[in-house]
């Protein structure tokens, strides 16, 4: 079940925002990703943010973070 949340929200604007720029650039607006990055994230909040789908590229940068987080039940 999707919680919806202002992280989703940011990540829906930035994604509409970059993908309005790609195509008035030239570019494929739908070839657009946003690498969605978990830095200072719990692992509840990013289980919200990945319930509402579409998420497809999550980023740390610290590996012993990732760990932590994605071996979190809640992941």
């Amino acid at each position: 079940m999707c919680h919806k949340s202002s992280y989703f929200d940011n990540y829906c604007r930035i994604l509409a925002d970059a993908r309005a720029i790609a195509g008035k650039s030239g570019f494929d607006a739908d070839k657009v990703n946003v690498l969605v990055v978990t830095k200072y994230a719990r692992a509840e909040q990013i289980a919200q943010l990945l319930s509402c789908g579409g998420i497809s590229m999550i980023g740390e940068s610290r590996l012993q973070d990732s760990l932590e987080k994605w071996n979190s039940p809640l992941l």
